[in-house]
């Protein structure tokens, strides 16, 4: 059974710095959806991420090895996409050859092409964190609209989450902020 501790005081909640006092409640309560929206999203995905780095990386890892030799490097996620559903139907012509007349496997044909659904899961997760971050980028509007305190921050964490994903971003350009403070 799961123990649930509770701390013993509650924790004093912290106001966002504003420098337009003539906030409406309605905006406040709009930017508590957002971040419950983005923060009720963002462990859905990283759940789903564990899931898929336990199960399926080494099978994404064998599959994505397989493309490259066949076709180069995916540059994007939409060539990644493309590749993947020819790497599906590279397997399904050799499940189809490894039949007999009758629909039934012939023994000892194996199929040399990987499975390609561990690609597709990775491209479900690049694609649920990319619209992810559009509501986040949403939510960074409506607090500059506000002229809320400290968006440098956030905006530079936003240039790493869009570096993740969209692999067409240097990376190398991109520098981590040491000290948030």
């Amino acid at each position: 059974m799961t123990e649930v501790l509770y701390p013993a005081v509650s924790l004093p909640k912290a106001e966002p710095e504003i420098k337009n006092a003539n906030v409406k409640p309605s905006v406040i309560r709009n930017w508590q959806r957002f971040i419950d929206f983005i923060l009720r999203h963002l462990s859905q995905i990283t759940l789903s991420y564990e899931s898929w780095a336990a199960e399926e990386e080494t099978l994404f890892c064998a599959a994505l090895e397989f493309i490259e030799k066949l076709e180069g490097a995916a540059l994007s996620l939409s060539d990644l996409k493309k590749m993947a559903k020819k790497l599906k139907e590279l397997k399904e012509k050799a499940d189809l050859a490894n039949v007999d007349k009758y629909g039934d496997p012939i023994p000892g044909a194996e199929n040399p092409n990987p499975d390609p659904s561990p690609i597709f899961s990775y491209l479900d997760l690049m694609c649920r964190l990319k619209n992810l971050s559009t509501v986040a980028g949403d939510f960074q509007k409506s607090l500059k609209k506000n002229n809320v305190a400290g968006l440098e921050d956030q905006a530079q964490v936003q240039k790493f989450w869009k570096a993740l994903c969209l692999p067409r971003i240097d990376l190398s350009q991109i520098s981590m902020k040491v000290n948030f403070t």
